[in-house]
């Protein structure tokens, strides 16, 4: 008799499962992804740079591999994306992806001008190809002679010094000519 009660609580605890799946509704969405693909192009050699897709306050990131190259899964919607990296600035990039077609991704460039402060939105390739607009830091020069000399700081320092030897080494000189010319006049005059 237990058994019975427990095969018939089983097959009752079986048919209301089956139902709720059979007689209710899926509510879940199936989320189509899409890759965004690109290299960033690095003059400087290999660096692992960081990249970032934004959408709202939603971030995908990812790093890019040793050859630059990087791939990250998003899904549908307007991104923008950003490389950080601390040596080279990289421009933004506004990306769309697609739901209706899987991997169908249009980009564009994002760029500003500094004097009128307006945005410009050029068409990019895809795959993306990114290219540093500039470095963060410069080459220090190598110490020479000729750099610490033509230095703007040693012609203020060394000009006052070569004044005062030239004029004191032609001091001599100058007084010997100015004797000349007023002997000169002096003759001139008795004559």
């Amino acid at each position: 008799m237990k058994t019975k009660i427990l095969n018939n609580l089983l097959i009752l605890f079986l048919i209301l499962n089956l139902s709720q799946f059979i007689f209710t509704e899926t509510t879940e969405k199936t989320v189509v992804t899409s890759r965004v693909r690109g290299i960033v192009k690095m003059p400087g050699g290999t660096e692992t740079v960081k990249i970032l897709l934004t959408k709202g306050n939603l971030v995908y990131s990812g790093f890019s591999w040793s050859n630059g190259s990087f791939s990250i899964e998003t899904s549908p919607g307007l991104y923008f994306l950003q490389v950080v990296s601390a040596n080279y600035f990289y421009p933004t990039y506004r990306i769309a992806v697609s739901s209706r077609f899987n991997d169908r991704v249009k980009v564009k460039k994002i760029s500003t001008t500094s004097a009128t402060q307006s945005v410009q939105a050029t068409q990019a390739t895809y795959p993306l190809e990114i290219e540093p607009i500039a470095t963060f830091f410069v080459k220090e020069q190598e110490f020479s002679i000729t750099n610490y000399l033509w230095n703007s700081q040693m012609f203020i320092t060394l000009l006052p010094l070569v004044l005062f030897v030239v004029i004191t080494y032609a001091k001599p000189f100058l007084e010997g000519q100015v004797k000349q010319v007023e002997e000169e006049n002096k003759k001139r005059k008795t004559e």
